[in-house]
């Protein structure tokens, strides 16, 4: 019998529900492209927002790690047990079990029904997981010695989502291969045992209302070490595999990373995913790339597809009734590449073969993804003879794909530097953004005056009809001034739009195009004709001004976080509207309530300073050596320093106010993580502002208000200590709505416990009480209540809330 159907019958045996494999592709989870883990498709079961088919659930559950947080697609082929396509054996509990039961049914698998010897399992706690520690000491035949403290035993889903500490277990190869249980082969991971007790939301860990087991074991580890082995592809599954292969190839690598890759390729496409550009389309793309790269004159893949579906539908039924597809959809792809590869491969050999690609390997480390730019004189490489710059050049001019430039690179032992290739792929990608229309270019150079005037009085240089095929067959007019007040869409911040006035007709602007030094504007004659001549050009003076307070927002923001969290703090995107902005940073954890209230209560104190705004132009270095902070990737060697006074310095070419009173009032509307280590805040400025918070309390009155009082019970109480408490409880009141009611009441009592008919439960204190009574978390804990937050303040749930209890607990607690 299979090791896969041990496990199932086997927990099957221990009332535990046997579900199929979900999908690849995850439902209504926009934080993955693939499914990535066992327990990645099952989040809801665990937050507790779905039921589960059953409390202990097992299952084999096919996963994909090539792109994203958890990404081995570079490692396949070089380690002996990566891959890109995994299946993952897992037993769950939500609610039911916990530690004891998880770890004894565990050890039972691995010792009686795999046979593995206890005397070659190790396993590692948490040091703050004594419960764990004290099961495992009481484990027949394990020796104790293999009980190792690892500090890195926590788990998360990601950012957000469960995570707990864990305990894992370890077999050891032999001390004939070096490593231990940190690196190395001699020791691998075989099962995996978290103890999921919270999640983290919006930055803050609240404790989940049923402690939940999430436990997961690698199947092909454990084929491996089933069969004496600790390399993956020796196991008799892929060592077949590899058989059919080696006919067409010896290379070993080649060989794993097609067997490999086959299989990704083979269960994508049975679920429905294809190539395309992006998304998880993109990673199939690569990953058929890759494959076909390294079996270029046979069919190997194609053996491989039939080989995988003969062997696994049996497990999965619906490989064989999709064989056509899953074999024609690789070759229509296959067919494809191979048309952009022999054309591109001959230009990269070219180049290595000319010794164009500078190699400057370092034999102590090998290290291959990184690059000295100096040449044997110390001087500046070239850009346009850098080994990234060849793989751009490829990529951009032929159409070769850069991954497969990086892996012939690597193969090569070519040193390159990926950081700055990815400098190059996004200055293009901005360029390519905006030029949206094919211009013929006349060589005039517009100065751009729009620092000084928003109005002034200019030339009609040139006027031209433009039906544009990229805006889908648009057309409109197309108009080059002398001079113009109008920015062009640059560092984030959005074009202006506005008029261009003649006596004869009036020309509606609507969009901006730079194309090397001339300015067009884009736009159609709204009134009579256009022709060339005097006009009056003038910018929508609304629009610039919401344009000009945000993006000095922007810089106010991005000033307050490097001087809360330090300068690692570095921007990595923003967009500048004139009704919002959008500041990306770089940051690993999400900032919590508490700092993201101060962080905004800053912002408006500097507002409130009306702090001084002044330009100056420089030269690069010596604005460099100012301490001018750089935000962009690449500048002209004359920069524009924009000094906020007491606040910041930084290079910018947008408009900004004169003086930070102009911009009336900043409120960050939400903050959440965009990608691993990169945070996103948006915030928005001046009359959109205001419009929110009367907008809010309009919707506040209309909507909760006449409801919500229709269903309250209120309870308000002094006891003996002068400690002023409201307790209350609503129906049809939403988790919002009793945290704004909290602030309501904060100035007014001392300890505010609220609570809906749906389990939300909050509980905020006044430091009078803090000092008193103790932290909001603690009485929350005290009430029956679950969940986290500070030391005022405390959200969560609570299964039974009833006034006159609460009242007494409360008036107990004092």
């Amino acid at each position: 019998m299979h090791i896969k159907q041990k496990f199932l019958n086997y927990f099957e045996n221990k009332n535990h529900k046997i579900i199929p494999s979900f999908s690849l592709i995850p439902l209504n989870d926009p934080s993955l492209l693939l499914i990535n883990a066992g327990m990645a498709p099952m989040k809801k079961f665990f937050l507790g927002q779905a039921t589960p088919p059953n409390s202990r659930v097992a299952n084999c559950q096919k996963c994909i790690r090539a792109g994203g947080k958890h990404n081995d697609l570079d490692d396949v082929g070089y380690t002996k047990r990566h891959h890109t396509f995994f299946e993952m054996l897992g037993n769950f509990s939500f609610g039911d079990y916990a530690h004891e039961e998880a770890i004894n049914m565990a050890w039972d698998f691995l010792t009686n029904i795999l046979n593995l010897s206890p005397d070659k399992l190790y396993i590692t706690v948490h040091p703050d997981d004594t419960k764990s520690r004290e099961i495992w000491k009481k484990i027949p035949n394990l020796i104790h010695k293999h009980i190792v403290d690892e500090n890195e035993n926590e788990w998360s889903a990601g950012e957000e989502g469960p995570c707990g500490v864990c305990t894992e277990i370890f077999y050891d190869h032999g001390d004939h291969i070096p490593g231990n249980i940190i690196e190395g082969d001699r020791f691998v991971e075989i099962w995996n045992i978290v103890f999921m007790t919270h999640t983290v939301l919006n930055g803050i860990k609240i404790e989940l209302e049923k402690p939940c087991v999430d436990a997961g074991m690698g199947l092909e580890r454990v084929e491996a070490l089933y069969h004496g082995t600790n390399d993956n592809y020796e196991a008799p599954f892929f060592a077949k595999m590899i058989d059919i292969i080696s006919v067409n190839d010896s290379n070993n690598t080649n060989n794993r990373v097609i067997a490999d890759h086959s299989r990704s390729i083979t269960f994508m496409i049975d679920d429905g995913i294809i190539p395309e550009p992006e998304g998880a389309g993109y990673i199939l793309r690569k990953i058929i790339r890759r494959a076909v790269r390294r079996s270029l004159n046979n069919n190997s893949v194609e053996l491989c597809i039939d080989y995988i579906i003969k062997n696994m539908s049996d497990d999965y039924p619906s490989l064989l009734q999709n064989r056509n597809k899953i074999l024609n959809v690789f070759k229509q792809e296959k067919e494809q590449f191979l048309h952009v590869y022999y054309s591109g491969i001959e230009k990269l050999n070219e180049y290595i073969s000319q010794n164009n690609m500078v190699n400057n390997i370092d034999s102590d480390t090998n290290n291959v993804n990184t690059i000295d730019v100096n040449n044997e004189n110390g001087k500046k490489n070239d850009e346009s003879s850098s080994n990234e710059h060849k793989v751009f050049e490829l990529y951009d001019t032929y159409g070769f794909p850069y991954d497969i430039s990086f892996e012939i690179l690597r193969e090569k032992n070519i040193q390159y530097d990926f950081n700055k290739f990815e400098q190059m792929l996004n200055t293009q990608k901005t360029i390519s953004k905006l030029k949206k229309y094919t211009i013929e270019n006349t060589n005039t150079c517009t100065p751009f005056v729009g620092y000084e005037h928003e109005e002034i009085e200019c030339n009609i240089l040139e006027y031209r009809e433009y039906e544009s095929k990229e805006q889908g067959n648009d057309k409109f007019e197309l108009i080059l001034l002398d001079q113009t007040p109008f920015y062009v869409e640059s560092g984030g911040q959005k074009h202006d739009i506005g008029q261009i006035i003649t006596s004869d007709g009036v020309f509606e602007v609507y969009d901006m195009q730079k194309d090397k030094n001339e300015i067009w504007h884009i736009g159609k004659c709204i009134a009579g004709k256009i022709k060339q001549g005097k006009a009056t050009a003038k910018i929508d003076s609304k629009r610039r001004k919401g344009l000009k307070q945000h993006h000095t927002a922007t810089h106010i923001l991005l000033a307050i976080l490097r001087q809360r969290f330090g300068d690692s703090v570095l921007q990595k995107g923003s967009s500048v509207k004139e009704d919002g902005l959008r500041l990306d940073f770089s940051m690993n954890n999400l900032i919590n309530q508490s700092d993201l209230k101060k962080i905004a209560y800053e912002a408006n104190q500097i507002i409130q300073n009306n702090f001084q705004i002044s330009t100056k132009i420089m030269n690069y270095e010596s604005a460099i050596k100012s301490g001018a902070l750089i935000t962009e990737k690449n500048y002209p060697n004359e920069v524009r320093v924009l000094t906020i006074d007491n606040v910041s310095t930084e290079l910018c070419c947008g408009t900004h106010v004169s003086a930070t009173g102009e911009i009336g009032l900043l409120i960050i509307k939400s903050h959440k993580s965009i990608s691993a280590g990169v945070k996103r805040i948006e915030a928005i400025c001046g009359m959109s502002a205001v419009d929110k918070i009367f907008e809010e309390k309009h919707t506040d009155k209309n909507n909760n208000k006449l409801n919500i009082q229709a269903n309250l019970i209120k309870r308000e109480t002094i006891n003996q200590r002068n400690i002023k408490i409201i307790i209350e409880q609503y129906s049809n009141a939403s988790s919002k709505y009793l945290l704004d009611r909290s602030d309501e009441y904060i100035s007014q009592y001392d300890i505010v416990i609220l609570a809906n008919d749906q389990k939300a439960f909050l509980v905020k204190m006044s430091d009078n009480a803090i000092d008193k009574v103790g932290k909001a978390t603690e009485i929350m804990q005290k009430l029956g209540g679950k969940g986290g937050g500070r030391k005022n303040m405390a959200q969560g749930n609570i299964n039974k809330f009833n006034i006159e209890t609460i009242t007494k607990q409360v008036m107990e607690i004092l």
